[in-house]
């Protein structure tokens, strides 16, 4: 008896069907060892080649404070007291226009950022130095003008909660 072998046929459409699929895994896996490559070569550059170039991560600004005029945190030597380096808060005299307020805010290179209401008091951005020096210049130079009432170091004031409350009847 002879027995002869005999291929089945695969239909055309499976096999192409078959054909694809092996192609896109083959891509995807292709496309995973790449991403695996340069992501092991972003963490050989940024911890090896080049750490002291890594900028520090950003300290996150305490609630209300506007991120976008602000400079840096300082810390105050002596006192340990927190200020934003390039802003003052300038008090007037009595009697000081709005006009001559903001030539002397102007003489200052300084931008009013608010006016509280009431008073003749402005929050002014001046230069900012980083470190709060030209700020604390300011302050001094703006003391021994007669027009200005009070002019200090905008310091940043935590207000702490209590953990127990009083309630009243």
């Amino acid at each position: 008896m002879n027995e002869e072998y005999h291929e089945e046929a695969v239909p055309e459409a499976v096999a192409t069907e078959e054909q694809g699929a092996l192609k896109r895994t083959a891509y995807i896996v292709r496309i995973a060892g790449v991403v695996v490559v340069i992501a092991i070569v972003a963490l050989f550059a940024r911890k090896v080649l080049a750490p002291e170039k890594m900028l520090p991560p950003a300290t996150p600004l305490p609630p209300g404070v506007p991120g976008k005029v602000v400079g840096s945190v300082v810390q105050e030597e002596g006192t340990g007291k927190e200020f934003i380096s390039n802003q003052v808060i300038i008090g007037f005299a009595a009697g000081v226009s709005e006009t001559d307020a903001a030539e002397l805010i102007k003489s200052i290179d300084g931008t009013v950022l608010e006016r509280f209401t009431n008073v003749p008091l402005f929050k002014v951005e001046v230069p900012d130095s980083k470190d709060g020096s030209i700020a604390k210049g300011t302050v001094a130079q703006l003391l021994k003008d007669k027009r200005v009432d009070d002019a200090t170091l905008n310091y940043l004031v935590v207000l702490e909660q209590s953990a127990t409350t009083t309630r009243t009847k």
